[in-house]
């Protein structure tokens, strides 16, 4: 089983190089072989130095580095509730409810995966993560999908059809142009579309292959039944186990993460 840390945000904005390494090598220590980071659509122009000083020190530690594509296009999942630029300045592509009613999410407007100028886009910014950044992965996170005509008049069988040739699309043109990095899928649960993973061309790791423990937001108590959760998705015996580092509101952050250390050090051992 590998493991794999989901080290978010941790460079935005003012970043201390010295709180970088010091991370990274705690995240090592606890047994992780790779890291997760969350790019949002801004962060080649508003933070390149910055990632690219954490990718520099994973490297030196061995570490694989994959992104997940934070709130992009308001599609994708991530721990900031934000719109996508991209989308409030292209409504045009957006989804619509009805003839005018553009779909309005909690985190804004949602663009049409079904419009050529949105997968150019979409292209555009995986670009930047394989060729520019250099991350040898992606994890497609919690892809909330709607009902969308355009991507085939009638029922949500069709439009799961649709939404999963566009993403067998994606997936093979990123083998194919940036050598072959590895691709995750984890599904919005409460995702209006539920598509078949399998189904998917291209993908390396999804179902029980991949698994995430969320403990954001947890209180006191929960954080007490860590421990016995972190049994249970261990038991699964995945290929790929992820979970957060410190998440964001926590009753108990320094508990919550020396249970999940002790956990996996006894997985290790």
């Amino acid at each position: 089983m590998n493991i794999n840390c989901f080290y978010f945000s941790k460079f935005s904005y003012t970043l201390v190089p010295w709180q970088i390494k010091e991370d990274l090598q705690r995240i090592k220590d606890t047994g992780a072989n790779s890291i997760t980071l969350n790019i949002i659509e801004q962060d080649y122009k508003a933070a390149r130095e910055n990632i690219e000083l954490v990718i520099e020190e994973a490297r030196k530690l061995g570490l694989k580095i994959y992104f997940i594509p934070e709130r992009w296009l308001g599609v994708f999942g991530g721990v900031h509730d934000f719109p996508s630029v991209w989308t409030l300045k292209n409504m045009q592509y957006s989804i619509t409810k009805a003839t005018t009613d553009y779909l309005m999410t909690a985190t804004g407007p949602v663009s049409s995966l079904f419009v050529p100028e949105t997968i150019s886009f979409l292209k555009k910014k995986l670009k930047e993560c394989f060729k520019y950044f250099g991350f040898d992965g992606m994890i497609w996170y919690q892809p909330n999908l709607y009902w969308d005509a355009a991507g085939g008049r009638g029922g949500m069988d069709i439009t799961a059809n649709a939404y999963t040739a566009v993403f067998s699309a994606l997936n093979k043109h990123v083998k194919s142009t940036y050598d072959a990095p590895e691709i995750g899928w984890l599904p919005h649960p409460n995702s209006e579309i539920q598509l078949r993973a399998e189904k998917i061309e291209a993908l390396d790791k999804y179902d029980h292959q991949i698994v995430l423990l969320d403990h954001r937001g947890y209180i006191a108590q929960q954080t007490k039944d860590l421990e016995t959760k972190i049994d249970t998705i261990l038991a699964k015996k995945s290929e790929l186990f992820c979970y957060f580092d410190y998440p964001v509101n926590v009753a108990l952050p320094e508990q919550s993460m020396k249970i999940i250390k002790k956990a996996l050090s006894e997985k290790k051992h």
